[in-house]
């Protein structure tokens, strides 16, 4: 099948699956698709490995008890009620759940909070598969525009990649969007490179192909509903050099609606028609206050009626976006977040590496256009401009920052535009140049990964400081995602002393499921949930309950530990553990997520902060 690309007036050829034509085509041929290979299995493996060491994080447990009160009842609409898209979980969990029905552990589905620590680690492992399915769709969609030594590089730079590599092995949302949108990406270049070359057919079977996916991406997560109108405006924007402005525009409004009715279609396909009504009240709507009489009667009557079930849930995750949410940046907190976090969040958690060869592309493509030889393709165009729309959109529309995840899924476009380092090009010296700055840059990326292992969510590159330093930068899932407690666990086992503690712990997940001993106060987004391991009363009388949650200063063990998103971060009552940011820790979970201190030393500081005031 060989493929052709065209731009600057210059052909170059790159052949996938026809057969060689010489010996050196045919080694290069070999050589790329081993090591794409090598790529998936490797990052396949690498969850395998780091399954068990790390608690549930905090999306995690939801997502697992729905998926088992799924498999045994059929019910699905708890999750939709929370916001959230009714597929990803079961295409993560559907094959390991019967697997484990048919092993005879049920109780592993009966009883998922009790056997939690046993079958997480299980579901994770499932779930790598969608990293390795990303590490070949995107090293073939390099391959496609830079040949097989470029889609090797691809695959290998996706899967070292800390934090692809480290959401690839949770059973959230992150990872099965992320394979879905090197989908969508890589089918929506081929569509504007077909008709570059004027094969109006293939155009069209493969805009078909970007319509399905685009489906398949909404249905994974509610992000993919900007899928439609990025990939039409970035088509438009690439178009624009062939000097058709208004032609342009017509096709890429054409597009951006035909995608959408995909989108809409192949959602209501996966989810079987289902529907589900918005509001659980009638009558009276508080959220609908602030609108004019007649608007709130419409839309009160509205909200009142069945929607298909994902669109029902995307209302209440809109809702909950129009509220904003608890966010964390440089020290500070706010309910509204940052336009600039995504991009200051991508400044410390990208491996320097990662900035090294996104330079180093940037500089290749300049000399490129500089020298004429080749101009600036379609290639060069359609991945940066997927990435910078993506978080152009992300940085303006967001209210609620809770981390890095949330651009994870333009990192293929990206990996595939650092790619084209490995394009032959005659002023680099054949390509030259490029594979050995390739090598270099995946060199120091396999570096920086090794270093974080076996714990990559927490990983901050040397400008943040690292781990230490990253909890002044950010919090929540960059860096505690309630995921610290089997790490907490085995530094009580290597230092008995630590069992006499004090923990106040985030997550949804209870840390003696994981081993942790001592007085456990656990905390969540929503509130108080366990306090000293009773369950918190969430209704409109909880305020008495919530008063018996003690300051770290007057605990009566030995020790106290806090997660950093308590400390450092968004969550728990205001000001409530300032205190122990005035003390240094007197050890720190593996993983870095949670930081122990002397009460001693905690009381120390209160009564010092006290007197000042």
């Amino acid at each position: 099948m060989p493929s052709s690309w065209v731009g600057g007036g210059v052909e170059t050829e790159v052949c996938l699956a026809a057969e060689p034509r010489s010996g050196a085509e045919a080694w290069s041929r070999n050589v790329g698709l081993g090591a794409i290979v090598a790529a998936c299995l490797t990052g396949w493996g690498m969850v395998w490995i780091l399954a068990d060491r790390v608690s549930a994080t905090y999306d995690e447990v939801a997502y697992q008890d729905q998926a088992a009160r799924w498999w045994r009842t059929g019910e699905d609409e708890t999750i939709s009620r929370m916001g959230s898209p009714v597929t990803f979980w079961k295409l993560q969990q559907t094959v390991p759940l019967a697997i484990f029905d048919l092993v005879g552990l049920d109780c592993w589905i009966d009883q998922p909070a009790q056997h939690r620590a046993e079958s997480l680690p299980w579901l994770r492992r499932a779930s790598g598969v969608f990293l390795a399915l990303t590490a070949a769709l995107t090293g073939v969609w390099a391959w496609r525009i830079a040949g097989p030594i470029a889609g090797g590089f691809a695959a290998w730079m996706t899967v070292l990649s800390p934090n692809l590599l480290a959401h690839g092995g949770l059973i959230t949302m992150e990872s099965p969007l992320t394979a879905a949108s090197a989908v969508v990406f890589w089918t929506a270049w081929e569509a504007l490179r077909a008709r570059n070359q004027g094969r109006a057919a293939a155009a069209r079977r493969w805009w078909l192909a970007t319509g399905l996916s685009v489906g398949l991406a909404f249905s994974l997560k509610f992000t993919a509903l900007l899928y439609p109108w990025l990939v039409a405006g970035c088509g438009w924007v690439v178009e624009l050099r062939r000097g058709e402005v208004a032609a342009a525009a017509w096709r890429a409004l054409a597009r951006g609606l035909g995608l959408m009715m995909s989108l809409v279609l192949v959602n209501l396909l996966l989810t079987g028609g289902a529907t589900l009504v918005p509001s659980r009240h009638q009558g009276a709507h508080p959220v609908l206050e602030r609108l004019p009489e007649p608007a709130r009667r419409g839309v009160g009557w509205l909200i009142e009626r069945p929607w298909p079930r994902d669109w029902a849930a995307l209302a209440i995750q809109l809702q909950h976006q129009r509220g904003g949410g608890p966010s964390y940046l440089l020290g500070e907190v706010r309910d509204r977040g940052w336009r600039e976090y995504y991009l200051l969040a991508l400044v410390v958690k990208m491996p320097l590496a990662v900035w090294g060869l996104l330079a180093a592309r940037a500089w290749w493509s300049w000399v490129e256009w500089r020298e004429s030889t080749q101009g600036r393709t379609q290639a060069d165009l359609f991945a940066p401009l997927v990435v910078m729309g993506f978080l152009a959109i992300a940085s303006l529309g967001s209210s609620r920052n809770y981390g890095m995840r949330y651009v994870l899924p333009v990192a293929p476009a990206a990996i595939v535009w650092v790619a084209g380092l490995l394009r032959a090009s005659r002023p680099l010296g054949g390509g030259r140049l490029g594979r050995a700055a390739g090598l270099a840059g995946l060199t120091a990326l396999a570096s920086a990964t090794a270093s974080c292992l076996p714990y990559p969510l927490t990983f901050f590159n040397t400008l943040a400081g690292g781990v230490s330093g990253g909890a002044w930068w950010l919090a929540d899932s960059n860096l505690d995602w309630g995921q610290g407690a089997r790490p907490l666990a085995e530094c009580q086992a290597q230092r008995p002393e630590l069992t006499d503690l004090t923990l106040f712990a985030f997550g949804d997940a209870d840390p003696a499921e994981f081993g942790v001993v001592g007085v456990i106060h656990l905390i969540d987004a929503h509130g108080f949930k366990r306090i000293d391991g009773r369950l918190v009363d969430r209704g409109p009388q909880a305020g008495a309950s919530r008063q018996c949650l003690p300051r770290p200063e007057f605990s009566a063990t030995r020790y106290v530990a806090v997660s950093l998103s308590l400390s450092h971060g968004p969550w728990g009552p205001p000001g409530w553990f300032a205190v122990v940011r005035q003390v240094q820790p007197i050890a720190v979970t593996p993983d870095g997520s949670i930081w122990i201190y002397e009460t001693q030393a905690v009381r120390q500081a209160a009564q010092s902060q006290t007197n000042s005031n």
